[in-house]
């Protein structure tokens, strides 16, 4: 039997509770079965969702700072600076100097960059050691797909074949017998035998630019000259010249450059006879050949009333027969114009019977440096002016030399007396 109290006890508190439900449905506490809770936590249809927060967007790596450029040195004055791609290159001094842009390389001098920053002073080329280009934007990343083979990289034509260290002469040892040639603008003449007795082996005309004599054989010839040149920017490398009147001369043009040859036997009488002749010239180079032979009648290499000139690491060992005659002359003249900046530098002359190698005029800015002279050095006033002359740092037989008047040449007190090479500054 219930006990009527416990019935109402009961009732009182469901009715307490139902009144309690109804008050917490008003009030949206989510007990009702409609809400969240009811349904197993789903969100009520009709609800707001919050947004998640975004993903924030990573910044763009920062673009490298770009390196700064520094300078190397690649040249003295009248010498080649040599590089790759594009370069700013300076010229002069610390102190003083310019700048240009060039593509792969330039000779260092006054004509190269239009002026001279530096007057009366051997200026030096330094090279930029950063690309002077602009990198263009890197694009957005793609997907890397799978690597698919590599195919075989085609070849690239081998450029004329790279001198061994030291190498003079040519680089071949088989020729093609050739008749006389005159050559054609641009023309590349190599791996020929020539021979002429009745002229030149070569001519190079005066329209004729551009020309290369390489890895050949040219004499015994005629004429003025085995080769002989008019036109401008001529090259003779890596070639045997021998036996004839002259073996390279090099005439009233600009640009000539004779270098890595072999020269041997060249005839008199006075004023034929020499190895390498340039005369009248705006411009020239001879560089690193060996000259060879006996009884000449005439300055084995010989630079006449010319300007620009660069004479760098020759080999000389002669015997002289005409006693005028000398291994070299620089600034030789007639009529008071024996040319200005002209470079001479790194050669070793031994030398017998003539007169000494030497520097015989100037107007303006000649130099004579680390040249191992055995045979000693002519420095005067033979051409009929002779200004800014400097002869530094060498090897000289003083006891052989004529200098008679050295407190007009700069940088004479630098030099070593003596006859052996070994001695020579770095």
């Amino acid at each position: 039997m219930v006990r009527l109290d416990s019935r109402i006890s009961r009732m009182s508190r469901a009715w307490a509770c139902v009144a309690a439900c109804a008050v917490l449905a008003a009030c949206g506490d989510g007990s009702d079965e409609n809400t969240a809770a009811g349904r197993g936590g789903s969100p009520a249809a009709g609800s707001p969702v919050p947004s998640p927060a975004p993903t924030p967007t990573p910044s763009p790596a920062p673009a490298p700072a770009p390196q700064p450029a520094s300078w190397v040195e690649c040249a003295k004055e009248h010498q080649t600076c040599s590089f790759d791609g594009l370069r700013k290159v300076r010229y002069g001094t610390e102190a003083s100097n310019v700048t240009q842009t060039r593509t792969s390389g330039l000779l260092c001098n006054n004509n190269t960059f239009g002026s001279d920053p530096a007057v009366g002073v051997l200026k030096t080329c330094w090279v930029e050691t950063v690309a002077s280009s602009t990198p263009s934007p890197a694009p957005a990343p793609a997907p890397t797909p799978a690597p698919a083979p590599a195919p075989a990289p085609t070849p690239t034509p081998a450029p004329s074949p790279a001198p061994a260290p030291g190498q003079v002469g040519p680089r071949v040892s088989t020729f093609t017998a050739s008749g006389p040639i005159t050559a054609s603008m641009g023309q590349l003449i190599s791996g020929v035998r020539i021979t002429n007795p009745n002229g030149p082996c070569i001519t190079i005309p005066a329209g004729a630019t551009g020309v290369v004599v390489r890895d050949s054989d040219i004499g015994p010839c005629g004429g003025n000259a085995n080769i002989f040149i008019e036109g401008a920017n001529a090259t003779v490398e890596y070639t045997f010249v021998h036996h004839g009147n002259r073996g390279v001369m090099a005439h009233r043009t600009s640009g000539t450059t004779t270098r890595f040859s072999r020269f041997d036997t060249f005839y008199g009488p006075k004023f034929n006879g020499t190895a390498i002749e340039y005369d009248y010239m705006a411009s020239g180079r001879i560089e690193g050949n060996v000259v060879r032979g006996s009884n000449y009648a005439s300055d084995a290499i010989s630079v006449f009333e010319s300007s620009n000139m660069t004479l760098v690491n020759n080999d000389i060992d002669i015997n002289v027969a005409e006693p005028s005659a000398a291994a070299f002359t620089m600034g030789d003249a007639t009529n008071g114009n024996p040319g200005a900046n002209n470079y001479v530098a790194g050669n070793i002359v031994k030398q017998s019977g003539g007169v000494p190698a030497g520097v015989f005029g100037s107007s303006g800015n000649t130099v004579l440096e680390k040249n191992c002279l055995t045979a000693g050095i002519q420095a005067y006033n033979y051409a009929g002016t002779f200004v800014g002359v400097t002869v530094r740092n060498n090897v000289i037989n003083l006891a052989a030399s004529f200098v008679p008047d050295p407190g007009v040449i700069a940088g004479w007190s630098s030099n070593i007396n003596s006859t052996d090479c070994s001695r020579l500054p770095q």
